[in-house]
């Protein structure tokens, strides 16, 4: 015993650094030298580990470069590294292990995450630079593994929650307790995030999870990972740690990540209420959660506490507009309740709604997909420009139900280890009707025809939901009708020129100071064959009539209303009186700037 202990002890003295890894799986969508997500599982297990005395240091990477990786653990003396895993990103970590395993053959590497929680003994038996997995939730295993390496304290085979390697062996330990008081767990420490961005990032659009577990059972989401164990925060845990980002500096968009915020109404409103206080406070910042249907249907008052505590986007599984296919998925919702629950955002004044459907699922067939559209086509007319939809390919995630029993789902998989793409853009099963290559196009196809929805709804939008999805732009979120609206030149140039102070809407100038006002258009001129304007508006265009063409004409930004109004009256309104032509002048600008064409500057 006392020379394992002293070999623990030049473990201890030689490789004092754990570093823990989270790999995406990244197509290149956006630009950044690093990742802007921050996976919130291994900042909790950092923050545990540093918390107990331990030197961590964590690395997130959408585009992971091995030499980099090596020098890192080569600077650092890590002697244990850990990666996050999921089904997209495992093969990368794979690979990544497997060098680092050949550069330092004595680094122990685990992982953990909910693939490895799933497929443990698989990966184990396939992948021999693999030392270790943890499975399910880590905080607690992975210090009892730190402490067994570190200073030689207990045994692998007593660590409950672990699969392992030992020689030419492999064991798999009896499973670990949940934790039951989340309380207990400290608060993510973003001074672990090394990068400045990423930490500067991370304060603006902080990444919070309220809960963890789900007492659901939909077929197609992980049942291993945290099973149905639901366990909640208190909101004042919760509101501890909102406050714990606003101290860090300014907060613009906090996400609420976990997908069973509302299922206990009772702290909802408690978070909401605290949500609230801190707006009153001078904290101007909004917020993103996800609901459930069935439960916001029985209690709508949440929906108007929360759209009261600052929501932008609510997102709602709606997953699809067969009732048969949303009971295969045990979703426990209906039409009617999503309908209500729609209404209701409509009614609290909620700026955005977000909401998903599943595509290649079971039953699914071109018949089922143009239902689906005509049920989007009905929300978006509940909801004009505040829908946002969206569309994924079903994922047979391991250890969902789909995945073990595709055949009573009507399915048929394709691709079980998901190699083939990143899922929910990437075909891995064929329903009963659509095969792989029919169910791709119509995924591909799907953006397009809900862009067509778009546009038919398009003119029953008020201006003040146009102005609604460009006022969260500024917290750093973009909708898809943001997306949308933007395709306006007009409207774009509009809110674009509204960013500065010194430009503002025509409704805002107090009465005293209108005359001294500078009208800027926002469309370009062009005109048909009667000389007349036309606005190129994103539900087609709009013709000005003679005199508002005239007025629209003389709004250049280099006469001020006054101007326009001796101007007008010289040539356009003859023989009214000056109170009559300055009513009319009014009007026309209001009318304009319904339609976003017109904005005023102060010089």
């Amino acid at each position: 015993m006392g020379s394992y202990m002293q070999l623990h002890k030049n473990i201890q003295e030689k490789h004092r650094t754990i570093l823990l890894i989270s790999l995406a799986y990244s197509f290149g969508e956006r630009l950044e030298k690093e990742t802007r997500n921050i996976q919130i599982g291994i900042l909790y297990l950092g923050t545990v580990l540093k918390n107990n005395g331990y030197r961590v240091k964590l690395l997130y990477s959408d585009y992971p470069d091995i030499e980099s990786i090596v020098e890192k653990v080569k600077k650092e003396r890590v002697f244990i590294v850990g990666f996050y895993t999921n089904t997209d990103n495992i093969y990368r970590c794979i690979r990544c292990a497997r060098v680092l395993k050949r550069t330092f053959s004595d680094i122990i590497i685990i992982m953990g995450g909910p693939h490895a929680t799933v497929m443990d003994m698989d990966i184990l038996e396939r992948e021999e630079s693999i030392d270790l997995i943890v499975r399910g939730e880590g905080e607690n295993i992975l210090l009892e593994i730190v402490r067994f390496y570190f200073e030689g304290y207990g045994k692998l085979k007593n660590i409950k929650g672990i699969t392992y390697r030992e020689k030419e062996k492999k064991f798999s330990n009896s499973s670990a307790s949940f934790i039951d008081d989340l309380d207990s767990l400290p608060l993510p420490d973003i001074d672990l995030l090394e990068d400045e961005q990423l930490k500067m990032t991370s304060i603006l659009y902080p990444r919070i999870i309220t809960g963890r577990g789900c007492p659901f059972k939909c077929a197609f989401c992980h049942e291993g990972f945290h099973g149905g164990t639901y366990r909640i925060r208190s909101a004042t845990n919760v509101l501890q740690e909102v406050d714990y980002y606003l101290n860090k500096g300014k907060v613009r968009y906090i996400l609420f990540l976990d997908d069973t915020f509302t299922v206990n109404p009772r702290r909802t409103i408690e978070i909401c209420r605290g949500l609230r206080e801190r707006s009153k406070e001078g904290t101007n910042f909004v917020w993103f959660a996800e609901g459930r249907v069935d439960l916001l249907a029985r209690y709508p008052r949440l929906i108007y506490e929360m759209s009261l505590a600052g929501l932008a986007i609510l997102q709602l599984g709606v997953e699809c507009s067969e009732e048969k296919v949303l009971n295969l998925y045990q979703k426990n919702i209906t039409l009617e309740q999503i309908e209500k629950v729609v209404t209701c955002c409509v009614d609290a004044m909620l700026p955005g709604i977000s909401i998903n459907f599943i595509i290649g699922g079971p039953m699914e067939s071109i018949g089922l997909y143009e239902k689906n559209l005509d049920f989007i086509r009905k929300l978006m007319k509940i909801a004009p420009g505040m829908i946002n939809v969206s569309a994924t390919l079903l994922a047979p995630y391991p250890g969902t139900r789909i995945m073990k029993y595709p055949e009573k789902f009507g399915l048929k998989i394709i691709d079980s280890e998901c190699k083939t793409g990143l899922s929910h853009k990437t075909c891995f099963c064929e329903s009963e009707y659509l095969n792989e290559y029919e169910l791709t196009n119509l995924r591909e196809n799907f953006d397009r025809a809900v862009r067509e929805i778009m546009l038919e709804v398009s003119k029953e939008i008020t201006p003040a939901i146009i102005e609604t999805n460009f006022a969260l732009k500024s917290f750093g979120i973009n909708t898809t009708w943001l997306d949308f609206f933007s395709g306006d030149i007009g409207i774009k140039r509009f809110f674009d020129l509204k960013y500065y102070e010194s430009i503002i809407s025509p409704c805002q100038v107090k009465e005293e100071d209108f005359l001294k006002y500078y009208p800027i258009r926002s469309y370009p001129l062009r005109y048909n064959d009667e000389n007349l304007l036309l606005l190129d508006k994103f539900y087609g265009q709009k013709t000005l009539d003679k005199i508002d063409t005239a007025l629209y004409d003389l709004s250049s930004g280099k006469r001020n209303v006054e101007e326009i109004l001796k101007l007008a009256e010289e040539n356009i309104f003859k023989g009214l009186r000056s109170d009559e032509i300055y009513k009319r002048i009014k009007d026309f600008y209001k009318r304009m700037e319904d339609l976003h064409a017109i904005i005023f500057a102060r010089v």
